[in-house]
């Protein structure tokens, strides 16, 4: 990624020593400025693209298990599509039935069900995405 901070340009801002807003030349204040200027670098120095990013935040969502008192799956978790059509992305799932069962199921937005559609016993308390194994 092109570097949008670097030290000749930093440099080259400068603040014009505005006292009131009424005689700043900006809507911003210079302040607002160097935070986001800072903001950005800190950012740049990280040497991640916006992807790099999205696709590890995406990866570490997947790869723990979620309470559902935390939050229910979102739909993009829950529900997948291809040129076929849509269907239901498969779910690890954690519930309490006297001991904590592990199921391999499903969720519509309103409730969990395994592959032959029926409601899972127990209360679900925990899910995550399911990662099949890959070599």
């Amino acid at each position: 990624m092109k570097r949008l901070t670097t030290v000749p340009q930093a440099s080259m801002i400068k603040c014009c020593g505005c006292i009131e807003e009424s005689n700043c030349y900006s809507d911003i204040s210079c302040d607002e400025i160097f935070k986001g200027i800072k903001k950005l670098k800190a950012y740049e120095d990280t040497g991640l693209e916006p992807e790099d990013i999205l696709a590890t935040k995406r990866a570490m969502e997947t790869q723990h298990w979620i309470s559902v008192s935390e939050r229910l799956p979102k739909l993009e978790e829950y529900k997948s599509a291809t040129e076929d059509g849509e269907y239901f992305s498969r779910l690890e799932i954690a519930a309490l039935t006297g001991g904590i069962e592990y199921y391999i199921g499903y969720f519509d937005g309103y409730k969990w069900f395994d592959k032959r559609h029926r409601t899972l016993n127990g209360d679900v308390v925990a899910w995550k995405v399911h990662q099949p194994y890959k070599q």
